[in-house]
């Protein structure tokens, strides 16, 4: 087992860097890549929270206001 191979079983189940995440790329496309990931992710953490607030919102307002 080579050294990279030791380091990825090592790393298994961990959060991946920019340079895993494309190997052999360049920085500056490992860097956009990454940037892409965390825009796509704030993207959809922002629709699920709008969801879930739709969702929850009434309930929580018809229970503050028995109250």
């Amino acid at each position: 087992m080579g050294a990279v191979d030791r380091e990825r079983a090592a790393r298994r189940g961990r959060p991946m860097t920019g340079t895993e995440l494309l190997p052999g790329a360049s920085p500056t496309v490992a860097a956009l890549a990454v940037i892409g990931v965390v825009v796509l992710e704030a993207v959809l953490l922002y629709a699920g929270y709008g969801v879930v607030e739709d969702r929850l919102g009434p309930v929580v307002f018809r229970r503050i206001a028995r109250r």
